[in-house]
């Protein structure tokens, strides 16, 4: 059904054709289009109206349109034609500012924005611009004086609080992010802008509940905002709080989506294979990627695997696996439209391999388009959503007592619940020629998985032992991540040459730094996964803990599996004593040499063994 200002639109448009050159008509159908955001469209009017009448308001409009389609040359062509010919006004100076910071001329825009604000003194925009170009550049002190210059102009201008507070946040200075975005709020009190920054503040503060409060409020007024929760559920998981976790994923899966279940199955019918699906964004150089890879083979000899692909990234992982499976590429393909796909390919079981990660896609499974749907390798926890089945562990990380937290059916295999594909680091260059004096404790986890409790027992670990050091090293560190970090081992007295940070910019660098550590020191209660598996595989030990959250209990798992059961501490007492007895270089040394053989033919890397039992599990739960 046609919109009113399309009638308009059709309506003039036939006027139009009896009178092409009349000015009238082709400015009120331009002033439509740019009215309803149409830009392309109102430039092709303004573009014949300026050659009908020379109107430097016209040319200024034409000017706004390519500036809105991302043409900023052209705009800046017309907008300086307007400042010579004597024609301005403050918003003027603010475009043509705008457009050569866009195009990264940035001298260019400063010398804008300062000849707008000395002819117009009282504008704020001007001086809220000139702010943003400084941020952009990481100027924050000229930025934080121009965005307060602003505000001295137009004090309920909140974009300038929110982007102070922005800056606050980049510089960790979080108290005064918090009094900038809550003032801000006196003038936009329900503003999603606002509440989304009220509530990053408090996840980098891992005040899970607030930020909650603010992302829940959101939702409330836009239920397409629901990813939105992610973060906060997986701050609950890393904080191991199971009983806020269980409730902030099922308000996550419940607000998924409206609908659930829309398909219908008959009964399985026999074939030749079995149908199995793998979903996943992360088919690729990840630890999705690294746990299936030499999966893949072993399971289409017995089975008809295929994959459907959510990522628009492609590698050497996801060439190989087209080459061992079916391959579909659902980039950019709705939800229900994968599911309606899915369901056409008569997948018998569907494994979701995400969980409530932030590209996932569990609205796929809440549609159920398989009969028999499962969670594995990418989530070690409940996802809440009844509509998967089954989850996949083994006895260490998720014991039966575990059962009760679950609302899929735990299958537990036989040894453990994922095999890690051993050519993914044969088939890097990875060297062992380090040797230092000192011992060398090391984190390879992503910094939100280190929680305040292990970054305290690891100051005493440094603390008692004064010739050592701790050795972060993860691609995903922001300068924020180190200063926190550095500020709190300064605190407790940590010299600062016992702390070093590396972000590896490759895959070969990444594993060969393991060589450089004595011992890897696992987070907690969020224990690592693939980094423990990395750990293992290059001969460093990991020293993990007992996990009472009843979640990811990755680490209990991999040292039971390596028969380290003495590497399992069972409180934070126990991991400052069992690091401080363990940590002699001789040791270690002799203990790596060993872990480097027996880790290689341990159930972690054994994906002949684990195809076998994956598959007569599928059988089973059929």
């Amino acid at each position: 059904m046609e919109s009113n200002s399309e009638k308009i639109i059709t309506k003039l448009k036939l006027n139009l054709s009896s009178n092409p050159d009349s000015y009238e008509i082709n400015r009120e159908i331009a002033g439509i289009f740019l009215k309803k955001k149409d830009f392309s469209s109102s430039i092709k009017y303004f573009s014949k109206i300026v050659n009908l009448k020379q109107k430097n308001s016209d040319f200024e409009s034409l000017a706004k349109c390519y500036q809105e389609i991302g043409e900023f040359n052209k705009a800046i062509e017309i907008l300086e034609k307007l400042i010579k010919a004597s024609f301005s006004n403050a918003s003027i100076y603010n475009n043509i500012g705008v457009a050569y910071k866009n195009i990264k001329k940035y001298q260019s825009a400063l010398n804008y924005f300062d000849s707008g604000i000395k002819k117009y003194p009282s504008d704020h925009l001007l001086n809220f611009n000139k702010a943003n170009l400084f941020k952009e550049v990481s100027d924050f002190k000229n930025a934080k004086k121009n965005f307060a210059i602003c505000l001295e102009k137009k004090k309920d201008f909140f974009p300038a609080l929110i982007n102070l507070a922005s800056i606050n946040l980049q510089e960790n200075n979080l108290n005064d992010a918090l009094k900038n975005l809550n003032y801000a709020k006196t003038f936009s009190k329900d503003n999603p802008i606002i509440l989304e920054n009220l509530a990053k503040v408090h996840l980098v503060k891992k005040n899970y509940l607030k930020a909650e409060s603010y992302v829940k409020k959101i939702i409330d007024m836009d239920p397409t905002s629901i990813n939105k929760m992610i973060p906060i559920v997986l701050g609950y998981s890393y904080l191991g709080d199971e009983k806020n976790y269980q409730k902030s994923s099922r308000f996550y899966t419940e607000h998924l989506c409206l609908k659930s279940s829309i398909f219908s199955f008959n009964h399985l019918k026999k074939k030749k294979k079995i149908k199995i699906g793998f979903l996943s964004p992360d088919i690729r150089n990840h630890p999705i990627g690294y746990f299936l890879k030499d999966l893949l083979p072993k399971l289409s000899l017995k089975l008809d695997v295929s994959i459907y692909s959510t990522s628009k990234y492609d590698d050497e992982i996801s060439a190989f696996a087209k080459k061992n499976c079916k391959w579909r590429d659902f980039h950019n393909v709705s939800q229900e439209r994968i599911s309606e796909l899915i369901f056409d390919d008569k997948v018998d079981v569907l494994f979701d391999l995400s969980g409530i990660t932030r590209q996932n896609n569990l609205e796929v499974f809440k549609l159920r388009p398989s009969p028999k749907q499962v969670s594995w390798a990418g989530w070690l926890a409940t996802t809440n959503l009844k509509q998967i089945d089954y989850i996949i562990g083994d006895v260490y990380a998720t014991p039966k007592k575990d059962d009760k937290n679950f609302i899929e059916k735990v299958y537990r295999m036989k040894n453990i619940w994922c095999v890690y594909s051993k050519s993914e680091i044969n088939n890097l260059k990875v060297f062992n020629d380090f040797y230092s004096s000192s011992f060398i404790f090391g984190c390879f986890q992503r910094p939100e998985k280190i929680t305040n409790n292990a970054l305290e027992i690891w100051s005493k670990i440094l603390s008692k032992k004064k010739d050592s050091y701790l050795f972060f090293n993860n691609a995903s560190y922001q300068d924020n991540d180190e200063k926190i970090i550095t500020k709190f081992f300064n605190k407790r007295g940590v010299k600062k040459t016992q702390i070093r940070f590396n972000r590896c910019k490759n895959r070969s660098d990444y594993l060969n730094a393991y060589n450089m550590v004595d011992i890897n020191l696992d987070t907690f209660p969020y224990n690592g996964g693939t980094t423990s598996f990395e750990s293992s595989y290059m001969g460093v030990p990991t020293l993990t803990m007992v996990n009472d959250s009843n979640m990811f209990r990755c680490g209990e798992s991999i040292n039971n599996n390596l028969d380290m059961s003495e590497w399992i501490a069972k409180d934070e007492n126990d991991y400052l004593e069992k690091a401080l007895e363990f940590s002699g270089k001789k040791y270690c040394e002799k203990l790596k040499k060993e872990l480097k053989v027996k880790s290689k033919s341990s159930n972690l890397f054994n994906t002949t063994s684990f195809a076998k039992n994956f598959i007569k599990m599928i059988y089973e739960i059929l």
